[in-house]
């Protein structure tokens, strides 16, 4: 009789262990997407803001140019044209690498 009740308790806290290991792993798992998300997320801020910018950028550099301009300021307006360009270039890139 006592050696029933020890193979019962041994098989109950076997059960209990086990339920108590998959719910460990589920709940790193769950917090490993929470960390995944919260990076993600943040990365997604840092995109929209980024882009925000360039395009207030590029609406300026649009609306500055006078009818009637000069040699420099044409330069000046192409040298801010390329810069956008450029950071255009590389939202792309880390909207492409946020991406996968």
């Amino acid at each position: 009789m006592q050696r029933l009740a020890v193979q019962v308790l041994c098989r109950q806290l076997d059960q209990a262990w086990t339920y108590f290991s998959r719910s460990w792993r589920m709940q790193d798992h769950v917090y490993v997407q929470h960390l995944e998300l919260s990076a993600f997320q943040s990365r997604f801020r840092d995109l929209t803001a980024a882009l925000a910018e360039l395009e207030k950028a590029t609406a300026a550099a649009g609306a500055s140019l006078p009818s009637s301009v000069s040699g420099a300021e044409v330069d000046a307006a192409l040298d801010s044209v390329d810069a956008c360009q450029q950071a255009l270039q590389v939202e792309q890139a880390r909207t492409r690498e946020l991406a996968r």
